[in-house]
């Protein structure tokens, strides 16, 4: 069993298999380059699959692939927002959560 590489291509996490696809990584590049503010971390649904293992898990596979745009869900610590038809952005949820609590401390501290 042959093993698939994870790439990044300007930018973007790719699986390997999506790039054998001229067609698909073309317009996935051009979606990231529309991106007005465009976060870090871009990735495909492919590359987030390949990167969890996840695709034994149905449950998570299907609420991904009918993710709004601007939607997100988590998943093994990470969570994963849409930012276009094919591109998604995965934050740690731990550091998620310490920016949050650093924010109410500060405002707290202000406050008094």
């Amino acid at each position: 069993m042959q093993k698939r590489e994870l790439s990044k291509v300007e930018g973007v996490l790719f699986a390997s298999y999506e790039l054998e696809n001229d067609d698909f990584k073309k317009k996935v590049l051009k979606e990231a380059e529309s991106l007005k503010e465009r976060p870090e971390g871009l990735a495909t649904r492919g590359y987030i699959f390949q990167k969890t293992k996840s695709g034994l898990h149905t449950r998570f596979v299907a609420r991904l692939e009918r993710l709004e745009l601007g939607r997100s869900i988590d998943f093994a610590g990470v969570r994963y927002k849409r930012v276009s038809e094919s591109l998604f952005v995965g934050e740690d949820i731990y550091m998620l959560h310490s920016r949050y609590r650093c924010k109410k401390m500060d405002v707290w501290e202000e406050g008094t």
